[in-house]
């Protein structure tokens, strides 16, 4: 999965159905991550994917979105303070 484009990830996502014990808890998840990608899709993202490296981004790619710390994030996915 780390291979797929943002907008081929946010399609299988889509797609995506947990079922069985956790389905609940699953389809949290996937909205969760789905939105995120749509925000990166929303700032013209598309093409990246996870398995490339900040040190490769551009400096416009990197200012649309600039790497911020797991432990900087609040439970809704915002960021407390962007480095």
């Amino acid at each position: 999965m780390g291979q797929l484009h943002f907008d081929e990830l946010y399609a299988f996502l889509g797609a995506s159905k947990p079922s069985g014990r956790g389905a609940d808890a699953g389809r949290h998840v996937l909205g969760e991550i789905r939105a995120r990608v749509k925000l990166l899709l929303g700032i013209g993202l598309d093409y990246l994917n996870f398995n490339r490296r900040a040190s490769t981004l551009s400096g416009g790619e990197s200012q649309r979105h600039p790497p911020v710390d797991a432990d900087r994030l609040r439970a809704d996915g915002n960021a407390l303070r962007a480095r």
